[in-house]
């Protein structure tokens, strides 16, 4: 009885031998996009964003609104902040403003930060991204 254990368990690993060595090579994959989303609800303001970053640029999403356009008088604008890991060191930016006293309290944004020639390069990942007042 013993011998049949043995012999049924040899077959198995031999089986098991041949099927990884008739399986498909692995091929090279890219690697996927690392997304980071986030949004907020504070007094002054609220928004939703959504970055994606893929060899070494990042796609920004989303919107934000001024809930206090309160004019000249009120001066402060809405915006995301964010504070981008670089193969060179942090990089702080932020997203466009919202001012509701100066073009509107609501404005949704598509863009890479990458393509403006002061921004952000090489980037590897986001180490903070909130909400916050700019003062305009």
């Amino acid at each position: 009885m013993q011998r049949f254990t043995w012999a049924k368990t040899m077959a198995a690993l031999s089986a098991a031998a041949l099927c990884l060595a008739m399986a498909p090579a692995a091929t090279a994959r890219t690697a996927a996009p690392t997304c980071v989303t986030d949004s907020a609800t504070k007094a002054f303001g609220r928004g939703e964003i959504s970055i994606c970053i893929e060899n070494g640029r990042a796609h920004v999403t989303g919107w934000a609104e001024d809930l206090k356009p309160g004019g000249w008088l009120d001066g402060e604008c809405v915006a995301w902040y964010m504070t981008w890991e670089t193969a060179t060191g942090d990089f702080l930016s932020f997203a466009p403003v919202v001012c509701g006293h100066a073009g509107g309290p609501y404005e949704t944004f598509d863009y890479d930060p990458s393509d403006w020639s002061e921004g952000p390069q090489n980037i590897t990942g986001v180490r903070n991204v909130s909400l916050g007042l700019f003062d305009a």
